[in-house]
């Protein structure tokens, strides 16, 4: 419909950050007491990204974390093997299209501006 195609289009119109449909590998581990005990403190989870940005990122995963919990991420860039290290809030959680997954979404917290530059600069090398 039009009304929601004119949301959408505001909705990307917000974004600070360019958005970029990428597969880049991820470690993730998460600080809510709670899902540590649920895996018997085997913390340290991986997964590929859906999409990437300078503000945050989009994973699958078959483990739901609650909205609002902090993980701890490592983000492995391809081109030069940096890891950003940084935490991150959990925004937003969907069924995925795959079956048995989430797609969850991530807000970085503490990111570095150095960190930041990185990945915007990996966006911008991927996109052109």
């Amino acid at each position: 419909s039009a009304s929601a195609k004119k949301k959408e289009n505001r909705w990307e119109e917000r974004r600070a950050f360019m958005r970029l449909d990428v597969h880049v590998s991820i470690r993730h581990r998460s600080l809510d007491a709670s899902e540590l005990e649920k895996n018997n403190f085997n913390v340290d989870q991986y997964s590929v990204t859906k999409n990437l940005s300078a503000g945050g990122l989009v994973f699958a995963s078959p483990e739901q974390l609650k909205v609002g919990s902090v993980v701890e991420l490592e983000i492995e860039l391809p081109q030069d093997k940096t890891t950003i290290r940084c935490h991150a809030k959990t925004v937003r959680i969907t069924e995925s299209k795959e079956k048995g997954n989430f797609d969850i979404s991530l807000c970085f917290l503490d990111l570095s501006g150095a960190d930041r530059s990185k990945l915007s600069q990996f966006i911008r090398e991927e996109i052109s």
